[in-house]
């Protein structure tokens, strides 16, 4: 059986040649053609490489006696919420959904999400408290 601590020793390195690579393409791209700009997908990976090497971090205090309890305890409390996840990222997809097509369906002035990628954002946002729906006045 593959642990989730392999996956935290195979994927970093992953994706940070990934980084570098497009780093580079990006920056001899950008010397021949200065209106190249990748969108924010560098950035993008780069934080999910960044987190994974958090968890590799995490992984290595594992061996520690003061430690060791604690990382297994916070891997089984994750473990056992997944149904709980799985329901909860249900409900940001469904109201993420619901405000992309109130969205679509207002002025192009008064649009508040651009894509699938931010109605889910915009739902988790509001989720965690954001009160930034001032623009619900103008979808009507």
């Amino acid at each position: 059986m593959i642990s989730i601590w392999n996956y935290t020793d195979i994927l970093p390195p992953f994706f940070i040649i990934t980084v570098v690579s497009l780093h580079l393409i990006v920056y001899y791209k950008s010397k021949d053609d200065e209106s190249y700009n990748p969108d924010n997908f560098i950035e993008t990976i780069h934080s999910v490489a960044c987190l994974l090497m958090w968890a590799k971090f995490l992984y290595f205090l594992r061996i520690f006696y003061t430690t060791g309890y604690l990382i297994r305890m916070l891997s089984n409390v994750i473990w056992d919420m997944k149904v709980f996840l799985l329901i909860l990222f249900l409900v940001y997809f469904g109201f993420g959904e619901a405000f992309l097509r109130l969205s679509e369906n207002s002025d192009p002035e008064a649009s508040f999400i651009l894509n699938y990628a931010y109605c889910w954002v915009y739902a988790y946002r509001l989720s965690l408290g954001d009160t930034a729906a001032d623009t619900f006045n103008d979808t009507i």
